[in-house]
């Protein structure tokens, strides 16, 4: 049985809202920071593009692990590598959402997938952008 379809044990859920803040020097309204991937890779274009790729093909991994899960700590699991994949290549929207559903012991099914759909969105904007900077 999923997260999705049954209840998961614990406390109360915890809001979108309430996870990773944006930090000064990040850019907000880019879906990935290059100038932190940049940093990362310590320049390298080639391992920024490999690193891009791998994060748009995993990210959607992750999400259908914490659509799938049979259980809190799958669904933890699930979120918190999506979580830190987000962070490396400075996916900070990803990054938040999947740091508030780490976060999350529901029982309310209806909050579990509302959170998906907020990481859907967010993973979307960000394989976007990257599609656009890999086209070029």
């Amino acid at each position: 049985m999923s997260v999705l379809t049954g209840a998961m044990e614990g406390a109360a859920p915890v809001s979108a809202a309430s996870g990773v803040s944006e930090s000064a020097g990040r850019a907000p309204d880019r879906p990935v920071d290059l100038v932190h991937l940049s940093r990362y890779t310590m320049g390298d274009r080639g391992l920024e593009t490999e690193l891009l790729g791998l994060f748009r093909q995993q990210a959607r991994v992750y999400l259908a692990r914490m659509e799938n899960a049979a259980g809190p700590e799958e669904w933890q699991n699930a979120a918190h590598s999506l979580k830190g994949s987000a962070k490396a290549v400075g996916a900070w929207a990803v990054a938040a959402a999947a740091e508030a559903a780490e976060a999350m012991r529901a029982a309310d099914v209806s909050s579990l997938r509302s959170q998906i759909a907020v990481i859907d969105a967010k993973i979307s904007a960000a394989s976007a952008y990257i599609d656009d900077l890999l086209s070029i």
